[in-house]
């Protein structure tokens, strides 16, 4: 199946499903929290962070479809994220995806409170899956801690306390990391939970999720400088534009090298990341 085939399926799989779990209740004395959510949910993303948990159990030869709640749940933890980053008191970005941003849109306390609601609301639709208690115990541990002060959030302070200070390649690659790979990493490990696979299997799954996201988050500065005069802290302001290309390449390399210890086909999962690294735009 091609890739971008395989991306339009799950991607329209998702659409309908977070749809499903969010309806607009336009009856609700809340409802414009719910248009909010909806808004921002459905304003054009890629879908990547589901599309990696689909993969990946479909590397592992499970059904795909008993983790679309789990997939979900990272979305919407993905879409608080970016709402919260928009914030005036965050990166104060006026747009997302070429459509104003959620407090540009409706307001900034919506917009506050409406990160606040997809993130509180994630959990609760990973513990109301139909996968085990032990299973949904472990990925709640897991995407908890990806998001918290030693991933997301951790990534955003050193971002944020950054801004005034000299560029350095350190905090551009714990910002990276914690900011972008964290979450990548955590879709393959739920993956590899679902489907029981083995220690080893898992730090295999995380090490491709690291770099992977991590050449991604770069690749992205790439692009931006070729369509953007913004000034700020990136791959290419620190390494040069040739180098970035570089190290995009040397971790994307790391990162297929990691699927290399699975003792399965991983081919999906290479023209995923194929795709990511080497898109355009």
């Amino acid at each position: 199946m091609l890739i971008e085939k395989y991306i339009q399926e799950k991607s329209h799989l998702v659409d309908k499903r977070l749809k499903e779990l969010i309806p607009l209740n336009p009856g609700s004395l809340q409802k414009e929290l719910f248009e909010a959510a909806n808004y921002s949910l459905h304003s054009g993303g890629k879908r990547l962070r589901p599309i990696l948990v689909f993969a990946a159990l479909e590397t592992f030869h499970e059904d795909p479809n008993v983790a679309l709640d789990i997939a979900c749940a990272i979305e919407m933890i993905h879409t608080y994220s970016l709402i919260h980053d928009d914030l005036p008191c965050m990166d104060n970005d006026d747009m997302r995806r070429n459509k104003p941003s959620l407090h540009k849109a409706f307001s900034e306390w919506i917009a506050l409170l409406t990160g606040d609601y997809l993130l509180t609301y994630s959990f609760e639709v990973i513990a109301n899956s139909h996968l085990s208690d032990a299973k949904k115990v472990k990925i709640i541990s897991v995407i908890a801690h990806k998001i918290g002060a030693f991933g997301l959030i951790g990534g955003q302070y050193v971002d944020l306390s950054s801004e005034n200070e000299k560029a350095d390649w350190n905090k551009l690659e714990f910002m990276h990391i914690n900011k972008t790979a964290s979450l990548f990493s955590a879709c393959l490990e739920c993956s590899a939970i679902i489907a029981d696979r083995n220690e080893s299997e898992i730090r295999s799954l995380q090490n491709f999720g690291k770099n992977l996201g991590f050449a991604y988050q770069i690749v992205d500065d790439i692009l931006d400088y070729e369509t953007n005069d913004e000034e700020k802290a990136t791959a290419v302001s620190i390494l040069g534009f040739e180098e970035a290309k570089l190290k995009a390449e040397e971790l994307f390399e790391k990162a297929l090298s990691s699927l290399s210890t699975l003792p399965l086909s991983t081919d999906l999962l290479k023209n995923l990341a194929n795709m990511l690294i080497k898109r355009k735009s």
